[in-house]
Protein backbone atom coordinates (compact mmCIF):
# COMPACT_ATOMS: atom_id res chain seq x y z
CA UNK A 1 0.00 0.00 0.00
CA UNK A 2 1.24 3.30 -0.84
CA UNK A 3 2.49 6.16 1.67
CA UNK A 4 -0.45 8.77 0.86
CA UNK A 5 -3.49 5.20 0.71
CA UNK A 6 -1.77 5.24 4.49
CA UNK A 7 -2.16 8.38 5.63
CA UNK A 8 -5.87 8.90 4.34
CA UNK A 9 -6.59 5.70 6.50
CA UNK A 10 -5.08 7.35 9.36
CA UNK A 11 -6.36 10.40 9.38
CA UNK A 12 -9.79 9.81 8.18
CA UNK A 13 -10.60 7.13 10.77
CA UNK A 14 -9.26 10.17 13.30
CA UNK A 15 -11.10 12.57 11.99
CA UNK A 16 -14.01 11.88 9.27
CA UNK A 17 -14.28 15.44 8.49
CA UNK A 18 -10.28 16.68 7.57
CA UNK A 19 -9.65 18.93 5.30
CA UNK A 20 -6.22 20.97 4.26
CA UNK A 21 -8.48 24.15 3.81
CA UNK A 22 -7.90 25.59 7.29
CA UNK A 23 -3.91 26.38 9.13
CA UNK A 24 -5.08 24.57 11.71
CA UNK A 25 -6.28 20.99 9.91
CA UNK A 26 -2.58 21.33 8.24
CA UNK A 27 -0.81 21.70 11.42
CA UNK A 28 -3.01 18.72 12.98
CA UNK A 29 -2.26 16.31 10.05
CA UNK A 30 1.79 17.11 10.66
CA UNK A 31 1.30 16.57 14.38
CA UNK A 32 -0.86 13.40 14.21
CA UNK A 33 1.75 11.44 11.78
CA UNK A 34 4.61 12.14 13.60
CA UNK A 35 2.92 10.54 16.44
CA UNK A 36 2.01 8.23 14.40
CA UNK A 37 5.19 7.32 12.98
CA UNK A 38 6.82 7.14 16.60
CA UNK A 39 4.19 4.02 17.36
CA UNK A 40 6.00 2.45 14.01
CA UNK A 41 2.76 3.34 11.43
CA UNK A 42 4.99 2.95 8.72
CA UNK A 43 5.03 6.52 6.76
CA UNK A 44 9.10 7.35 6.98
CA UNK A 45 8.69 11.76 6.90
CA UNK A 46 10.94 13.28 7.45
CA UNK A 47 10.63 16.07 10.16
CA UNK A 48 12.00 19.52 10.84
CA UNK A 49 11.49 21.93 13.38
CA UNK A 50 9.39 24.67 12.29
CA UNK A 51 7.56 28.21 14.12
CA UNK A 52 4.48 26.14 14.89
CA UNK A 53 6.79 22.42 16.05
CA UNK A 54 7.83 19.61 14.05
CA UNK A 55 6.94 20.35 10.05
CA UNK A 56 7.75 17.71 7.22
CA UNK A 57 7.35 19.35 3.60
CA UNK A 58 6.81 16.32 1.99
CA UNK A 59 3.74 15.66 3.95
CA UNK A 60 2.47 18.83 3.25
CA UNK A 61 2.50 18.13 -0.51
CA UNK A 62 1.06 14.53 0.11
CA UNK A 63 -2.11 16.00 2.42
CA UNK A 64 -2.68 18.34 -1.12
CA UNK A 65 -2.77 15.71 -3.39
CA UNK A 66 -4.93 13.46 -0.46
CA UNK A 67 -7.23 16.77 -0.65
CA UNK A 68 -7.56 16.63 -4.21
CA UNK A 69 -8.81 12.63 -4.59
CA UNK A 70 -12.57 11.97 -4.85
CA UNK A 71 -14.56 11.30 -1.44
CA UNK A 72 -15.22 7.76 -3.47
CA UNK A 73 -11.28 6.75 -3.55
CA UNK A 74 -10.66 7.76 0.07
CA UNK A 75 -13.59 5.77 1.14
CA UNK A 76 -11.98 3.08 -0.66
CA UNK A 77 -8.66 3.60 1.43
CA UNK A 78 -10.12 4.14 4.28
CA UNK A 79 -12.11 0.87 4.32
CA UNK A 80 -9.21 -1.34 3.46
CA UNK A 81 -8.79 -4.60 5.06
CA UNK A 82 -4.92 -4.27 4.44
CA UNK A 83 -4.92 -1.39 6.89
CA UNK A 84 -6.76 -3.56 10.03
CA UNK A 85 -3.00 -4.27 11.27
CA UNK A 86 -2.88 -1.41 12.37
CA UNK A 87 -5.70 -0.81 13.95
CA UNK A 88 -3.70 -1.02 17.11
CA UNK A 89 -1.43 1.61 16.23
CA UNK A 90 -4.66 3.67 15.55
CA UNK A 91 -6.59 3.08 19.26
CA UNK A 92 -3.12 4.00 21.10
CA UNK A 93 -2.51 7.42 19.12
CA UNK A 94 -6.60 7.61 19.73
CA UNK A 95 -6.21 7.21 23.43
CA UNK A 96 -3.20 9.13 23.96
CA UNK A 97 -4.35 12.35 22.35
CA UNK A 98 -8.04 11.73 24.24
CA UNK A 99 -6.03 11.05 27.92
CA UNK A 100 -4.06 14.42 27.47
CA UNK A 101 -6.89 16.16 26.01
CA UNK A 102 -9.18 15.08 29.41
CA UNK A 103 -5.93 16.20 31.65
CA UNK A 104 -4.82 19.45 29.72
CA UNK A 105 -8.07 21.00 30.10
CA UNK A 106 -8.92 23.62 29.02
CA UNK A 107 -6.69 23.54 26.06
CA UNK A 108 -8.21 22.25 22.42
CA UNK A 109 -7.33 19.29 20.77
CA UNK A 110 -5.22 20.90 18.04
CA UNK A 111 -2.75 22.47 20.72
CA UNK A 112 -2.77 19.13 22.99
CA UNK A 113 -1.76 17.30 19.72
CA UNK A 114 1.24 20.12 18.83
CA UNK A 115 1.82 20.00 22.39
CA UNK A 116 2.46 16.17 22.09
CA UNK A 117 4.68 16.43 19.07
CA UNK A 118 6.26 19.17 19.86
CA UNK A 119 7.68 17.40 23.52
CA UNK A 120 8.49 14.15 21.17
CA UNK A 121 10.43 15.79 18.47
CA UNK A 122 12.60 17.83 21.19
CA UNK A 123 13.53 15.26 23.00
CA UNK A 124 14.46 12.53 20.05
CA UNK A 125 15.27 14.55 17.36
CA UNK A 126 17.25 17.74 18.24
CA UNK A 127 20.92 18.79 18.52
CA UNK A 128 22.36 18.34 20.56
CA UNK A 129 19.95 15.89 22.84
CA UNK A 130 18.94 17.37 26.05
CA UNK A 131 19.67 15.06 28.58
CA UNK A 132 17.04 16.08 31.14
CA UNK A 133 13.16 16.41 31.10
CA UNK A 134 13.85 20.09 32.63
CA UNK A 135 16.43 20.41 28.96
CA UNK A 136 13.16 19.50 26.90
CA UNK A 137 10.93 21.55 28.56
CA UNK A 138 13.30 24.61 28.22
CA UNK A 139 13.92 23.98 24.82
CA UNK A 140 10.46 23.80 24.35
CA UNK A 141 9.55 27.02 26.04
CA UNK A 142 11.91 29.36 24.02
CA UNK A 143 9.68 28.66 21.00
CA UNK A 144 6.04 27.78 22.44
CA UNK A 145 3.99 29.31 24.90
CA UNK A 146 3.14 25.93 26.73
CA UNK A 147 3.44 26.09 30.55
CA UNK A 148 6.18 23.78 32.90
CA UNK A 149 2.76 22.36 34.24
CA UNK A 150 1.68 21.59 30.88
CA UNK A 151 4.68 20.60 29.38
CA UNK A 152 5.04 18.16 32.67
CA UNK A 153 1.38 16.77 31.90
CA UNK A 154 2.11 15.83 28.73
CA UNK A 155 5.46 14.44 28.92
CA UNK A 156 4.07 11.96 31.91
CA UNK A 157 1.14 10.77 28.90
CA UNK A 158 3.90 10.37 26.64
CA UNK A 159 6.13 8.36 28.98
CA UNK A 160 3.95 6.13 30.42
CA UNK A 161 2.94 5.57 26.56
CA UNK A 162 6.56 5.27 25.56
CA UNK A 163 6.86 7.89 23.26
CA UNK A 164 9.72 9.01 25.17
CA UNK A 165 12.20 8.53 27.98
CA UNK A 166 14.72 10.28 29.33
CA UNK A 167 16.71 11.14 32.55
CA UNK A 168 15.07 13.65 35.05
CA UNK A 169 16.72 15.81 37.34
Amino acid sequence: MERIEKIIWLIYKLKSDFSMRTFGERKWLQKIVLLAQELKFPLNYDFRWYRYGPYSSSLADDGYTMQMMSSDLRNHYICSDEMKQYDGILTRLRNVIETASNELEPLEEPEVVELLASLVFVAKYTYPQPSTRDDIFASLHKYKSFTFEQMEIAWNILEKERFVTIGEE
